[in-house]
């Protein structure tokens, strides 16, 4: 079996609260950067990482962030 892990590593040290009204009224956008990472996990349970793939930060609307569609972002790969 094959676990695809998409994530969303915020640039800024500040930190965001995900709850409605911080959202709503504090925030439009989040800048991070995308991290795809693929596990192979095999009959025993063991865990192995096959690849990780980074993007190059972007800001992210919330409106993005809601729906949790953020592997149709047309990010741009690191090279």
């Amino acid at each position: 079996m094959k676990l695809f892990v998409y994530e969303l590593k915020p640039t800024s040290p500040t930190p965001i609260y995900f709850y409605e009204d911080y959202i709503q009224k504090k925030i439009s956008s989040l800048n991070a950067q995308r991290i795809d990472t693929v596990y192979q996990i095999d009959d025993d349970g063991k865990v192995e990482k096959l690849s990780e793939k980074k993007y190059r930060p972007k800001d992210y609307p919330i409106t993005t962030l809601e729906t949790a569609d953020i592997w149709n972002g047309n990010e741009t790969p690191l090279q």
